[in-house]
C-alpha cells in the first residue's frame, strides 16, 4: 500500500511539474512573439489632424464650410447600397502607405491636378504600388485658396490607381480627393474609400510604412472622422 501511494504521489508531482513547465514555455513564447511583433515597427506617427473646427471658404462662388478634421468618405456617399463607414471590411482599413509629395507642383498652382506622371515618378523610385496601397497626396494646401481651389487627383490618375493598381483608398491633406462626382462614383463602385484632411505627412516616409485607418462607428453614416496611424518599419 505504501509503495502504491508513493508511486501515485511521484506520478502526480511529475505531472504537475510538466504542466508548470508547459505553461511557462507558452508564456515565454507569447512574450517572445509580442516582442518580435513590436520589433517589426520602430515608430508610430499619428496622421490625424488635431483640428476639428470648420473654416469658411468661397467654393464655386458661394460660401461652403469645410472641415479641418481627418475624414473618411465611404462608397455609400456616391453609390446607393455600397459600403457605409461601418460596413468597410476591417481588412481594407490596413494597407501600405504611399505618400505622393506634390508640394512643389502645388506651391504655385492651387488648382493643380495630380497626374499619372507623379505616380510614375513615385514608382520609378519605390517600385510598383501594391494592391493593398493607400495612396495619399501631400499637397501642402490644407485649405482652399481665395477662389476655392485646392489640388485634386486627375481623372486619369484615379482611373489608373483604381483599375491598374487596385488600391484600397485615396487620400489627401487637402479638403477633398476629387472635385467630380463621376470620379468619386468610379472609386465607390470599386469599394475605394476617400480620406481628406490627413496631417503630418511630411513626417512619414514616401514608402515602407503601414497605415491603420480607424473610423469611429457612425450608425450607418456614409462619412465620418477617422484616426490614421502610420507604422514605420
Amino acid at each position: 500500500m505504501r509503495l502504491a501511494a508513493f508511486t501515485v504521489t511521484v506520478a502526480m508531482v511529475c505531472a504537475l511539474f510538466f504542466v508548470v513547465q508547459r505553461r511557462a514555455g507558452q508564456q515565454a513564447q507569447a512574450a517572445s512573439a509580442a516582442t518580435e511583433h513590436s520589433a517589426l515597427f520602430r515608430n508610430v506617427i499619428d496622421l490625424t489632424s488635431p483640428g476639428s473646427s470648420p473654416v469658411s471658404s468661397p467654393v464655386a462662388g458661394s460660401q461652403k464650410t469645410l472641415q479641418l478634421s481627418t475624414r473618411l468618405v465611404a462608397p455609400a456617399q456616391f453609390v446607393r447600397g455600397a459600403w457605409g463607414v461601418d460596413d468597410i471590411p476591417p481588412q481594407r482599413l490596413l494597407g501600405t502607405l504611399v505618400v505622393l509629395d506634390v508640394r512643389a507642383q502645388a506651391a504655385g498652382h492651387a488648382a493643380v491636378q495630380i497626374s499619372a506622371d507623379e505616380i510614375d515618378h513615385w514608382e520609378r523610385i519605390h517600385g510598383e504600388i501594391p494592391p493593398d496601397g493607400i495612396v495619399i497626396a501631400l499637397t501642402g494646401r490644407t485649405v482652399p485658396d481665395r477662389e476655392g481651389n485646392f489640388p485634386v487627383f486627375s481623372n486619369d490618375a484615379i482611373e489608373f490607381l483604381a483599375t491598374g493598381r487596385n488600391v484600397l483608398a485615396l487620400g489627401t491633406d487637402a479638403p477633398a480627393v476629387t472635385r467630380t462626382s463621376a470620379a468619386s462614383e468610379a472609386l465607390a463602385r470599386r469599394g475605394i474609400y476617400q480620406l481628406s484632411g490627413v496631417a503630418g505627412l511630411d513626417m512619414a516616409p514616401e514608402s515602407g510604412a503601414v497605415l491603420v485607418v480607424a473610423p469611429g462607428r457612425t450608425g450607418g453614416a456614409s462619412q465620418g472622422d477617422a484616426r490614421l496611424l502610420a507604422l514605420l518599419r
